[in-house]
Formats: C-alpha cells, structure tokens, sequence
C-alpha cells in the first residue's frame, strides 16, 4: 500500500512536471508569433498608368493605400500585445505546475523513513 502511494506521488509529479514543459513551450511558441508582423501596403504607379487615372483617383487611392497600413499597424501592435500576454500567462502556469511538482517531491523526501 505504501509503495502504491509513493508511485502515484511520484506519478503525479511527472505530470507536472509534463504540464510545465508543454505550458513552457506555448509561452515560447506565443513570443515568437509575437515577433511576427503584417508588412505595410507599398504601391506606387508607373507612369503610364499614372497618366491613365485622374489626380483626384490618384488622391483616394493614395488615402485608401494610409488607411489601410494604418489599420495593418494597429493590427500588428494588437496581435503583440495579446501574444505576449497570453505567452505571461502560460509562463505563469508552468511555474505553478513546477511549484506543484516541487511541493509533491518535497514531500516525498522529506518523509520519515519508518
């Protein structure tokens, strides 16, 4: 019975210590999503199609091209944001799942050998 239970302590202690490898590595996997952005639109005419289109098209495509790379950067600072802190949340929860662990093996070592 009492060999049973060490097992299944030391059982449990793995599977934290499993929680906090796999939490770990989704933190890592959300940092490096973190880094990653949207490139802005860059567009330019040539010359003949510039001629083509009036100045006034010229104009609205030229504001539609500032809106849309100011919405892509809004876009990219919030994917950052919410990236880095979901990358802090599951750093926070390995820790716990290691803390859980090492309370689990504190116990079993410091149990009086009978």
């Amino acid at each position: 019975m009492k060999t049973m239970l060490l097992e299944s302590k030391k059982a449990l202690a793995l599977i934290w210590l499993i929680f906090s490898v796999i939490r770990s590595v989704l933190g890592f996997i959300h940092i490096r999503a973190a880094m990653k952005a949207i490139e802005p639109i860059r567009f330019s005419l040539s010359d003949s199609t510039g001629r083509k289109i009036s100045a006034s098209a010229q104009e609205e495509l030229n504001r539609l091209i500032g809106e849309m790379n100011a919405y892509i950067d809004r876009f990219n600072k919030s994917s950052r944001r919410q990236h880095i802190i979901t990358a802090i949340g599951y750093y926070a929860a390995s820790l716990t799942a290691l803390f859980s662990m090492l309370l689990i093996l504190r116990a079993l070592i410091s149990k009086p050998s009978r």
